[in-house]
């Protein structure tokens, strides 16, 4: 079987500056505590974690505060 450069593709990155994730992921997992609280595609991050009208940085800056003991 012949492959191709465009068959497989990914990218694994860790990044604490979430900005960038709205513009570039495709993919979430968000980790929290050490525990994996989704791993999903972008979209369906925002929908079940999401508000309406949150951009993906302020529903990571939500998340993280609601964490928070």
């Amino acid at each position: 079987m012949r492959r191709t450069c465009y068959e497989v593709l990914a990218e694994i990155f860790s990044t604490h500056i979430t900005s960038d994730l709205g513009r570039c992921a495709d993919d979430i997992v968000y980790i929290s505590h050490g525990s994996i609280r989704a791993a999903c595609p972008k979209e369906g991050f925002m929908r079940e974690l999401g508000r309406p009208d949150e951009t993906p940085e302020e529903t990571f800056l939500r998340l993280e505060r609601e964490e928070r003991p």
